[in-house]
């Protein structure tokens, strides 16, 4: 199976207002039809009720873009870990391309995620 791996952020810090975005730039299909969205944290995150939600977007132009899938789940303090797979026949559904970005959410008050991890792996 062929793989490539794009790194969105590595060990970053993440903070601000609730409704704060973290947009990645964005990527090319180039192909590959399965894609695994991977999450971690390197430390438990701070403030009130913090939360973090992923999100994996698809676009035809590169300009305009949907959120592929249903909702994930917030990560917390007690959810550091999130690896969410897309592509024909998973819960998320394929991504209909060409373009595709990640966001992250921030949620919560005055929270900070002092250590964040995130990557898309795809698949062949």
């Amino acid at each position: 199976m062929l793989s490539k791996s794009e790194q969105i952020l590595f060990n970053e810090p993440l903070s601000g207002p609730s409704g704060t975005v973290y947009t990645s730039k964005t990527f090319r299909l180039e192909g590959y039809t399965f894609f695994t969205l991977i999450a971690t944290l390197a430390a438990t995150p701070t403030g009130t009720s913090p939360t973090l939600t992923w999100a994996l977007q698809s676009s035809a132009d590169g300009i305009s873009f949907t959120t592929v899938g249903a909702a994930l789940a917030a990560m917390t303090p007690s959810n550091l870990v999130q690896a969410t797979v897309y592509g024909t026949g998973t819960t998320q559904g394929a991504i209909s391309g060409p373009f595709f970005r990640v966001i992250g959410t921030l949620g919560g008050t005055n929270a900070v995620f002092p250590g964040v991890f995130a990557e898309v792996v795809a698949h062949a």
